[in-house]
């Protein structure tokens, strides 16, 4: 988002946005996506590697279909997402589908859609061999490491719910063997916001350490969560620096070895989405509490759970005042009958009822992690795309809310 004498996004007003489409709404900036792609597909070009986008991000199917059409790939994590993928277009053999602890039932349409499944534990991959063999799996492994922002998202300690335990490597062969399943890759994913190039180097050299006990292993998937910096005192992930890494681990690994290097998969999300979103909402009360000026709005942690679930910061901005004079003091707190402090403690331009603030890098697992709580209805949304704001997403109504409850006469 840009300030000239008003903020905008794109090229486009942001209190007429506001205006237009009413409050809250989320609005996506389609160039920032499609900057972030370019710059991965840059910095990783010499290196055989693919990306499939994390839809449990921001899953509107206009976003997927933009991304598609970039050529990144989809990773899934539901049958609901898998279909999604269909629907926006792209094939099955672009799809990879990694549950974590679904039923037999879910795994079993999503092999029927012929998208490529990922096994997390050594129940699946026996019920596959039982069932399945003839089909191409990758395998999820748990690399025991720490990495990520926030202790919810560090998915691949010793005790995570994620992945097979490398402990049990010696049982997944028998299985694999037993069978003849054809593994045609293996897939870890470490955690969200990672900043440190090692953490990916670490879990690419156990993951190609595994490696050599799969023959006809074609693929390596190093999963997601490159860090996106949400202050100004944070760095996002440096993607060039993983690139040369990367390119000279696989130089070692495979410079003596006469089988062919695997093709690289990641699976970026919020890498490609965080930083084009952005939450227009509207101040309905200013008031005064103890010590505290409030700023109190038309949204809540039923929009944006993220500083509720992980104390994350977004950067806040008064859109209606652009006085870059003075500032006060604010807590930024929503209309749900929680505490839901949305931003704390933030310097703000003069903020009066009715005014507009905008909440930057919304983009990823924000409306996505949307609920109905306090029967409130999930926020429309609002693309920028060519230079025009378009809506991509209607405002939920009560109807909808109630369209599944069932009114009984007792």
């Amino acid at each position: 988002m840009k300030q000239e004498k008003t903020y905008h996004i794109g090229e486009v007003s942001v209190e007429n946005i506001a205006q237009s489409f009413g409050t809250p709404i989320y609005v996506y900036d389609t160039e920032q996506i499609l900057s972030q792609m370019s710059s991965l597909k840059e910095a990783f070009k010499n290196i055989n590697c693919k990306f499939k986008y994390a839809v449990k991000a921001l899953s509107n199917i206009n976003i997927l279909k933009l991304i598609k059409k970039y050529g990144f790939g989809a990773d899934t994590v539901s049958i609901e997402e898998v279909q999604l993928a269909l629907e926006a277009g792209y094939s099955p053999s672009e799809i990879v589908y990694t549950p974590s602890n679904v039923s037999f039932e879910e795994v079993k349409k999503a092999i029927a859609k012929e998208v490529t499944l990922t096994v997390d534990s050594l129940s699946l991959l026996e019920k596959i061999g039982n069932y399945y063999s003839d089909i191409p799996i990758f395998i999820r492994w748990n690399p025991d490491l720490i990495a990520g922002e926030h202790e919810k998202v560090q998915v691949a300690h010793k005790s995570s719910k994620f992945g097979i335990d490398l402990k049990h490597k010696d049982e997944v062969l028998r299985i694999v063997n037993k069978y003849k399943i054809h593994v045609q890759g293996l897939h870890i994913h470490t955690g969200s916001g990672i900043e440190k190039v090692m953490s990916f180097i670490e879990g690419a050299d156990k993951l190609m350490n595994l490696a050599l006990e799969f023959k006809d292993l074609k693929f390596l998937s190093l999963g997601g969560g490159f860090k996106v910096a949400y202050t100004k005192a944070e760095n996002d992930l440096d993607i060039r620096e993983l690139a040369k890494q990367l390119a000279e681990l696989l130089k070692r690994k495979y410079s003596s070895d006469s089988r062919k290097i695997p093709q690289i998969f990641f699976e970026p999300g919020k890498f490609l989405v965080s930083k084009a979103g952005y939450l227009l909402v509207r101040v309905n009360t200013v008031k005064e509490s103890g010590n505290k000026q409030l700023a109190c709005v038309n949204s809540g942690l039923n929009h944006l759970i993220r500083p509720a679930m992980y104390k994350a910061y977004h950067q806040v901005y008064n859109i209606s005042n652009t006085d870059q004079g003075a500032k006060k003091k604010y807590d930024v707190v929503g209309y749900i009958c929680e505490t839901d402090t949305l931003a704390k403690d933030r310097n703000l331009a003069d903020v009066k009822e009715g005014d507009i603030l905008c909440f930057c890098n919304t983009g990823a697992y924000s409306l996505s992690m949307a609920s109905n709580y306090n029967m409130r209805p999930l926020p429309a949304e609002v693309w920028i795309y060519k230079g025009q704001p378009q809506l991509i997403r209607k405002a939920q109504t009560y109807e909808q809310i109630m369209q599944n409850q069932i009114l009984l006469n007792f």
